[in-house]
């Protein structure tokens, strides 16, 4: 699959057009946010994002990519968005994610253009000796908002103070190891048991350059249903 999308007049306010990128961590068990570029004077921006995801046999891979570029602008006290033209700044992220599966495998689903949950061979039920599918997976992710040009003087020379803060675009970098286990009773029955290593780089939210970042370890579990 692919996608792409197009910002035309980026808006924060009646006088600021700007773009703001983030990202939350991906174990989302609070809303804390690492990664945040700050508000960006932009003219506009752009968006390309692909997919693919494959199966063989017990086998499940998938991946996602997207890359985006923010055209710039230097503003003037008497035009805030006019100016002209500053250093295009682009930004990336993706991941990766594979697994394998014991007594029980994906399917592809060709009305709907994508792959099912796990199917069980023999579901768990009251009687038989079916016990479910086992799902070993692993994932690996990573995110940069982080751009040469975001830290010119350029930049922070003519954008107008207190309109647009531009005394650090650098929005950090994070990079996500994670691995899970996961049991299929049935159709419509799901246990996870996940864990993530994750490296984070931004100076800004850790208290300046000499704060680089940290890294973080969480378990995660959860029931779902599915009806």
């Amino acid at each position: 699959g692919f996608d792409y999308a197009n910002l035309f007049d980026p808006r924060v306010g009646a006088n600021q057009s700007a773009i703001s990128l983030s990202d939350r961590p991906e174990e989302r068990v609070d809303p804390s946010t690492f990664l945040a570029t700050g508000n960006i004077p932009a003219r506009g921006g752009q968006v390309f994002g692909g997919e693919a995801a494959a199966t063989w046999q017990n086998f499940f891979v998938q991946g996602e990519y997207y890359h985006y570029t923010v055209a710039t602008q230097v503003a003037t006290l008497a035009n805030l968005n006019g100016g002209h033209a500053g250093p295009t700044l682009n930004f990336n992220g993706g991941y990766v994610e594979g697994s394998y599966t014991f007594g029980g495998k994906r399917r592809y689903n060709p009305a709907s253009g994508a792959y099912t949950g796990v199917i069980p061979d023999h579901p768990l039920a009251f009687g038989s000796s079916g016990w479910g599918a086992l799902e070993v997976a692993g994932r690996f992710s990573a995110t940069n908002l982080n751009d040469p040009n975001l830290t010119t003087t350029e930049l922070a020379h003519y954008t107008v103070p207190g309109v647009i803060t531009a005394a650090s675009y650098g929005g950090g970098t994070e990079t996500a190891y994670g691995a899970g286990l996961n049991w299929y009773p049935n159709g419509n029955l799901k246990f996870m048991l996940d864990y993530e290593h994750y490296v984070v780089d931004q100076p800004a939210y850790y208290g300046g350059p000499n704060s680089r970042g940290a890294t973080i370890d969480w378990i995660g579990s959860r029931t779902q249903i599915v009806f």
